[in-house]
């Protein structure tokens, strides 16, 4: 798996959640899907987020509810990006307030435009709605 250079991030907040969007060094998505970097970072079948990682979403560099957005290549086709989400404790399935400032994100960097996105999570592909008025629906 590629390393995962951590100094591209950009922080967005969804009534009360924050939520770190991190990138490649060069604003791109990582190199790696999603199933590369849970493989990478799974022990004993267990997924376990790297100290360094975990460290992102924790004091004194986050606010207390940061929840981290690690943005990958998707590997279907059909989706925008793969993504993994964590708070400063552990792994999250899913995130729904994550997912709404991952969406706002990727359109604040021209990345996606108004209309339907999939978005492919450790629990199953997540169908969002961007609205033209910079709203989003999550499915």
């Amino acid at each position: 798996m590629p390393d995962l250079d951590i100094r591209r991030f950009v922080d967005s907040h969804t009534e009360g959640e924050p939520t770190r969007v991190l990138l490649a060094p060069d604003g791109a998505f990582h190199p790696c899907t999603l199933p590369e970097v849970i493989a990478a970072w799974s022990r004993g079948g267990r997924l376990e987020i790297p100290r360094d990682m975990l460290a992102l979403a924790a004091n004194p560099r986050a606010a207390d509810a940061t929840v981290c957005a690690l943005v990958c290549r998707p590997s279907d086709a059909r989706a925008v990006c793969g993504v993994l989400f964590w708070n400063a404790s552990a792994p999250l399935g899913m995130c729904g307030h994550g997912t709404i400032g991952l969406v706002g994100t990727l359109a604040h960097l021209g990345r996606i435009k108004p209309g339907e996105h999939r978005i492919e999570t450790p629990v199953g592909v997540v169908t969002v709605q961007l609205h033209a008025d910079g709203s989003v629906s999550v499915t």
